[in-house]
């Protein structure tokens, strides 16, 4: 980890730092402990993972913010406790179980990889603190499209801790003057 961040950091690095989007998403189920593991095996830097929180208040893995098209449920991550979503199975071959939860994910990457947290800007007090007590809150990139005084609204405190990784789309108008102010 201390070496992807030196590359992270450096500006003048020729060193390439490479992410796995939702893990390794062609060999399992996308954000899933196979995928994140894959993604490590391959020898990637950074992993990202989208996390939503179910009504119950547990941290989850899920780009979608219904579970209905990566699992054979149905309905919002909002709306659903974690136990009915774990009852439910990934869509996969093999009929894997939902492996879902974020710390799982952290603790498996504990000290191997980044962690590219997408989806969580609303919920980063419970991402943060869950991030922290596990010991992988200096692994946490967070990304996100809000600009910079809601980032420091928002993150601020944790912006000594984390990485704010912001999303600027070239092609939109303002795209300049996001990378100006960031």
């Amino acid at each position: 980890v201390d070496s992807i961040l030196r590359k992270l950091y450096d500006p003048n690095t020729s060193s390439v730092v490479v992410v796995a989007h939702r893990g390794d998403w062609k060999h399992s189920v996308e954000n899933s402990l196979p995928a994140v593991q894959h993604a490590i095996e391959m020898g990637v830097d950074v992993v990202e993972i989208d996390i939503r929180r179910t009504a119950d208040g547990r941290l989850v893995l899920m780009h979608d913010a219904t579970i209905d098209r990566t699992t054979n449920g149905r309905g919002e991550v909002a709306s659903l406790t974690f136990d009915s979503i774990r009852r439910c199975r990934l869509k996969a071959p093999d009929g894997t179980l939902t492996d879902l939860l974020v710390d799982e994910v952290f603790e498996l990457g504990r000290d191997r990889i980044l962690f590219n947290i997408d989806k969580g800007f609303d919920i980063f007090d419970d991402v943060f603190f869950l991030a922290d007590s596990l010991g992988v809150a200096r692994q946490v990139l967070m990304k996100g499209t809000q600009p910079t005084d809601r980032v420091q609204e928002a993150l601020g405190k944790y912006l000594d801790r984390i990485v704010y990784m912001p999303i600027v789309h070239l092609d939109k108008e303002g795209a300049l003057e996001a990378i100006a102010d960031f």
